[in-house]
């Protein structure tokens, strides 16, 4: 809904003690799903998350997996304080930042000198084979 929409990204107050969330990632009734993106899709993420929040009556845990090198960037877009990995998302959610260095998943990506290009040839798709 709108509102959960709203709730991700807020962003933390300034020297804001960093959220864990283990209540909530403790639960037995807790959903956990994982998300794969890259900045590009950072807005639809945010969509698919708020969409997946109204989708269920339990709490959520919203795992997102990003390259390190744009990690601290979707810290600020998701309003994750400052050397934290978690930020709250309304009251029964918790989203959590896991970022990969793109070198884990080389072996796993298609050569990219063959004559076979994939559009999804992109290191957020295999990350989460790992």
């Amino acid at each position: 809904d709108g509102e959960s929409l709203l709730q991700i990204g807020q962003g933390a107050p300034t020297g804001a003690k960093c959220f864990n969330g283990r209540e909530i990632v403790a639960d037995p009734a807790a959903v956990h799903v994982v998300w794969t993106s890259n900045l590009g899709q950072a807005e639809g993420l945010k969509g698919s998350i708020a969409s997946a929040i109204s989708a269920t009556s339990s709490p959520l845990v919203a795992h997102i997996l990003v390259e390190r090198d744009v990690e601290e960037k979707f810290q600020q877009f998701l309003g994750i304080a400052a050397g934290c990995r978690s930020a709250p998302i309304g009251a029964r959610g918790v989203l959590r930042l896991h970022a990969f260095d793109a070198d884990v998943v080389a072996d796993t990506r298609p050569d990219p000198n063959t004559k076979w290009k994939w559009r999804l040839d992109v290191a957020e798709n295999f990350a989460r084979f790992h």
